[in-house]
């Protein structure tokens, strides 16, 4: 390999960062190289300090060391932005990298440095992170590792892969969100005043099933040469938005959380092809919510409100202007 270096990327940020050997371990860090690119959820420590944690990043070749066969460092010690390697065995990797204070007084394999000049950055992301890890809302980031040179997916490219992912494991079992707020009357933003939860199915379904008409009818006008991109992208950020985030504030958060992020990823795309492919796999996610919502919807409660025959309406004449 002509460098060695690799990439740490957090594409829901926008953020990267270069790592280089340290002067030992070079073994390792040329192995890790071998296994790219790859790829997990991004997490951080909530005991030992401040280190962004990588706790199922998959490899492609077997782990050949020991633990004690390697040097080790300190990990309280050791330079900010250094990584370590624990608990990894086979081809499943955990990864450490300190970015604040650590102290747990320990020693990890150590393997791998983030670069002197990206350090601000890897601070930066890693307050991200902690703030992420402690608060409320649970932003799902991700961390990408790949080779100098290889520009990764984009942004757009894995939202759109989550998206998918997702749409692929709902097709045939039914969300979890679905089964929570529908089937079992669990909200837990308690949206539906005093309790109510029909109102609740009332208006989240409704609104679900706009996003679906909307996105819908601006991948069909899309097609229509007269609409620019830049007119597809105002035409879904304005008309998906409010019907996403009421949905969310009634139970349906993952809707909410993909259609931001699709906003949010709309103003960087300048591919028309691009933006279709996006919108299409939301599109699919609003479908498969309404498809999941109809089969769990109590539609028993329609015999409460049949409608009226004829002589019904002739008998409820009567009681009209004092008649009867």
């Amino acid at each position: 390999m002509d460098k060695l270096e690799f990439i740490m990327r957090w594409p829901e940020l926008g953020k990267e960062v270069r790592v280089v050997p340290v002067d030992h371990n070079e073994a390792l860090f040329r192995w890790f190289l071998e296994n790219l690119p790859t790829s997990c959820l991004q997490t951080h420590t909530v005991v030992a300090g401040f280190s962004l944690f990588m706790l199922n990043l998959p490899m492609k070749k077997t782990f050949p060391w020991r633990q004690e066969d390697l040097p080790l460092e300190d990990i309280v010690q050791m330079p900010k932005g250094r990584f370590t390697f624990f608990m990894t065995t086979g081809k499943v990797a955990n990864l450490s990298c300190k970015w604040g204070e650590v102290t747990e007084p320990m020693s990890y394999i150590t393997w791998a440095e983030v670069a002197d000049q990206d350090k601000p950055t890897l601070f930066e992301v890693g307050k991200k992170i902690y703030d992420t890890a402690m608060g409320s809302t649970k932003e799902i980031v991700h961390v990408e590792f790949d080779l100098p040179g290889d520009k990764g997916v984009k942004p757009w490219q894995a939202l759109k892969a989550r998206i998918d992912a997702e749409n692929e494991r709902i097709r045939m079992d039914p969300p979890e969100e679905v089964v929570k707020v529908v089937h079992y009357r669990i909200v837990d933003t308690r949206a539906g005043t005093d309790g109510q939860a029909l109102s609740n199915w009332f208006f989240s379904a409704t609104d679900i099933r706009y996003v679906q008409a909307y996105l819908y009818n601006i991948v069909r006008l899309s097609m229509d040469a007269r609409y620019t991109t830049a007119q597809i992208k105002v035409m879904a950020r304005t008309m998906v938005a409010q019907p996403a985030e009421f949905a969310g504030y009634c139970g349906f958060h993952k809707l909410w959380d993909f259609a931001k992020q699709v906003i949010e990823a709309l103003p960087e795309m300048e591919s028309r092809d691009d933006v279709l492919e996006l919108l299409n796999s939301l599109l699919l996610y609003s479908a498969n919510l309404n498809a999941w919502i109809h089969h769990y919807f109590p539609w028993k409660l329609n015999y409460v409100y049949p409608h009226r025959d004829p002589a019904e309406v002739l008998e409820m004449a009567k009681y009209v202007n004092g008649a009867k």
